[in-house]
């Protein structure tokens, strides 16, 4: 690779045979590599609204005469639904800019699929990745706003609860144009409390895992309830 740099970029007719076949040899490998940059820089952006030094929200270099705004509405105008699935998910709900996130998706009619855990579920699983200093919205009290947050948009918003243990974050990127899908996983790790030191995965459409993990998610979605079935149900154990 560091043969390839001292190249410089030079146009082709410049380069000695021998100096094509060497280009030729990494294209492919290179050309791979700088996608899954791309699609981890999206994504990061999506979710975490990113910002890369030089780019304005990865979709324009800073010579551009987009502002972030703009760049930001062109990378959401790609976007056809996202699916989510975790243990609660309350942060998306309970942080400002994340609402404000989901709304802007909504408003530009992104789909948004979501599985969250059951509540005794999710806490058999959660009791053991707390932080003994950080305040957490209980599991039923999750449920709870996820319903409303479904009820206040629910021509966009579809919200499903697993009986099953959901055990990594999961984030799906469905494109309008769908060889660009790409999946963002980030796994559970027991005695961590840090999310962001857990082991996270991109997966663009042709990595050899994607396909894996789509599948999951559509298991988990034809097998978990619906959170307003779930919710009923519940009250009337109760009662």
């Amino acid at each position: 690779y560091l043969q390839l740099a001292r190249m410089e970029f030079a146009p082709p007719a410049l380069l000695s045979d021998e100096e094509v076949a060497e280009v030729l040899l990494k294209a492919d490998e290179l050309k791979r590599w700088a996608e899954e940059i791309y699609t981890y820089a999206q994504n990061e952006a999506v979710v975490n609204r990113k910002e890369w030094p030089g780019f304005k929200l990865v979709l324009g270099r800073s010579n551009r005469k987009y502002t972030s705004e703009e760049d930001f509405n062109l990378l959401i105008e790609k976007i056809k639904s996202i699916d989510f699935a975790f243990l609660a998910g309350s942060e998306w709900l309970t942080n400002i800019e994340r609402i404000d996130l989901l709304t802007r998706l909504i408003k530009h009619g992104v789909h948004l699929n979501v599985i969250i855990s059951e509540p005794h579920q999710a806490e058999n699983i959660a009791c053991h990745m707390r932080h003994s200093d950080r305040f957490y919205v209980s599991f039923q009290k999750n449920i709870e706003i996820w319903l409303k947050f479904q009820q206040k948009h629910s021509d966009f918003v579809h919200v499903k609860v697993s009986l099953l243990p959901l055990m990594h974050n999961y984030y799906a990127f469905n494109r309008k144009d769908a060889s660009t899908n790409s999946i963002r996983v980030n796994f559970y790790t027991y005695d961590n409390s840090y999310i962001e030191k857990n082991l996270t995965e991109i997966l663009d459409s042709k990595s050899p895992h994607y396909q894996l993990f789509k599948q999951e998610f559509r298991y988990l979605w034809s097998v978990s309830q619906n959170i307003t079935d779930f919710t009923c149900n519940k009250m009337e154990q109760i009662n």
